[in-house]
């Protein structure tokens, strides 16, 4: 028994001692030109790989200080991070072999950029499972690089995305980024739960869950934004053939200046807290096959909103004031109560409602209805996603008092003039956004000023007859 423990005590002692042998002389640094190696062929990227160093314990930790991806052809930035830290399974890594149980990286800086064809940049290309090129060509067992049930975390991170495909081209950056992703070990599902902030946002504003069945080829997901003033959730199917997009969305107090491009601002655009609920349906992977196949459905509400740079009531009187007949809106003395409606240099608003479909390459929208103080406007329209026309028709009725104040000063208004008093205009607004004009019906007014006159001369001449 003595005898056993001596020897097992000598053993232990003698294994400790190539053991430590072997982690002094141990450099991971010889795994880099495979790593770099492996990057380019399984990737498709160029990679630069920095200094790699090793702790040892219950399980091996690989410390990366540097990575960098490129683009072969272009020398496009695509991934660099500060550091990366891998934990791998001692067992395989003694049978030559990498089994990534973990990975984490620290201020990475992601460039996700595509381009109008709707190609990416970081041409993937990867592989189930890969050996790592063997630099002895075949003088020793070559490494493996295997993925299963694994981690990722990344840690205040950047992404930089722009978008070629759509138009205009869309730009984002996603900062402040943290990540988890975990691979499940019975059906082989990854989930991503991913918070960041966007638009410049002080903390974290926006969290997104991804889940991917590999087995159905779908990818679900679910978006919350700025606390819930926009959701999105639904799933992508077919991923890897011909994607189908399903998917709903609600806003709530939205406020939309923060979408207007900054060359629109000297030119019309609309302001206002944003409420919507809408689902819809679409296939492919770019913005031009999605706008294509684009069907869907919703309701929109706008309050306390505004179109910036144009009043509407303005322009169309400015236009009728053509017509001989009412020559006499190009100029008059304006009351303090209609200043604003008369001679403001927007169109303020209370409620902006409406019903959106889409199909065919556009969104038509119906039962549009705008109220202000002083009048209404009702109609529907709709707008090309190809052509970017926007085209809407709808009548403009002047509430009483204002009515009143026009139908004083120009009495040939009388002509269109509804039973309730008040007077009603159809328009049009057309062309393309930002530089769709406003135009009344002209036809239509020179119609019923026709029809009053003709009825005016008809009751001149029988009050002349019972003369």
């Amino acid at each position: 028994m003595r005898l056993f423990l001596v020897l097992s005590l000598v053993l232990l002692v003698v294994l400790i001692g190539f053991g430590s042998i072997f982690i002094l002389q141990f450099d991971p640094n010889q795994f880099r030109p495979d790593l770099e190696s492996y990057c380019e062929k399984t990737l498709g990227v160029e990679s630069r790989v920095g200094d790699i160093s090793i702790e040892w314990g219950f399980s091996l930790k690989l410390q990366i200080k540097f990575v960098e991806f490129r683009e072969p052809a272009k020398q496009t930035l695509i991934l660099k991070a500060n550091r990366l830290t891998i934990r791998v399974d001692w067992i395989r890594f003694l049978q030559r072999s990498i089994l990534i149980q973990s990975m984490s990286a620290e201020r990475p800086e992601i460039f996700l950029f595509r381009e109008k064809d709707g190609s990416w940049a970081w041409p993937r290309r990867m592989l189930p499972k890969a050996k790592m090129p063997d630099q002895d060509h075949g003088k020793r067992t070559p490494w493996a690089l295997e993925f299963k049930s694994f981690r990722a975390q990344i840690q205040n991170g950047i992404v930089h995305f722009h978008d070629e495909s759509f138009e205009p081209p869309f730009s984002l950056d996603a900062e402040q980024l943290t990540a988890s992703l975990v691979q499940s070990k019975s059906d082989a599902s990854i989930q991503a739960d991913i918070a960041a902030s966007l638009y410049g946002a002080a903390k974290q504003n926006t969290v997104l869950t991804l889940r991917f069945d590999p087995s159905g080829d779908h990818l679900g997901f679910k978006l919350h934004y700025a606390r819930d003033v926009f959701n999105a959730e639904g799933q992508i199917r077919s991923v890897s053939k011909t994607p189908r997009l399903e998917m709903r969305m609600a806003w709530r107090g939205f406020d939309l200046i923060s979408m207007v491009p900054p060359e629109w601002k000297n030119k019309p655009y609309l302001t206002g807290q944003f409420n919507a609920e809408m689902e819809g349906v679409g296939t492919g992977w770019t913005w031009h096959s999605l706008k294509q196949s684009l069907l869907g459905k919703g309701v929109v509400e706008i309050r306390l909103g505004s179109f910036v740079n144009i009043n509407l009531l303005k322009e169309i009187l400015r236009s009728m004031a053509e017509i001989p007949q009412l020559k006499s809106l190009r100029r008059f003395e304006i009351p303090q109560d209609f200043i604003s409606p008369l001679e403001g240099h927007d169109t303020p608003f209370d409620i902006l409602q409406g019903v959106l479909g889409g199909g065919q390459g556009g969104i038509e929208a119906s039962e549009l209805r705008l109220k202000q103080p002083h009048y209404l406007v009702e109609g529907s329209g709709n707008y090309s996603l190809n052509e970017k026309i926007f085209s809407f028709k709808a009548k403009l009725v002047i509430l009483e008092e204002l009515s009143q104040f026009l139908l004083a000063h120009t009495d040939a208004l009388d002509a269109i003039k509804n039973p309730q008093g008040r007077l009603v205009i159809p328009f049009t607004y057309e062309g393309i956004l930002p530089d769709a004009a406003v135009k009344p019906d002209m036809r239509y007014l020179l119609e019923k000023l026709r029809k009053k006159g003709t009825s005016d001369k008809e009751e001149d001449e029988d009050e002349e007859d019972e003369d």
